[in-house]
């Protein structure tokens, strides 16, 4: 089995809001994802998945949710949903791009 690193779309909060768009893992052999985040942010990030494109819930790790601090990448190992977004604690200041990037198994 190879593996091949992907660059995904970028998840974006918009100026003023708190949720980036969703990203969909649907049929997708990712093994894992890796996201990149910007150099300023207004609010905490936490990472949001959804089992069914509807319905998001946090994305938790153990007894901890998953969050993503300035100019960090937080590796998510497993892919076990359909979709994954981000959630802002607070309205953002501006336009935060985060980079996304997956490992496809093939």
């Amino acid at each position: 089995m190879r593996n091949y690193p992907v660059k995904l779309a970028d998840l974006v909060i918009a100026n003023g809001q708190t949720e980036s768009n969703a990203i969909s893992l649907l049929k997708t052999r990712y093994r894992g994802l890796a996201i990149f985040s910007p150099g300023t942010l207004t609010g905490t990030i936490t990472v949001e998945v959804s089992p069914d494109g509807t319905n998001f819930m946090t994305l938790r790790s153990g007894s901890s949710d998953v969050a993503i601090a300035i100019d960090e990448c937080v590796v998510v190992d497993f892919v076990a949903y359909q979709e994954i977004r981000l959630k802002s604690g607070s309205a953002e200041g501006d336009e935060r791009t985060f980079q996304v990037r997956a490992v496809e198994e093939f």
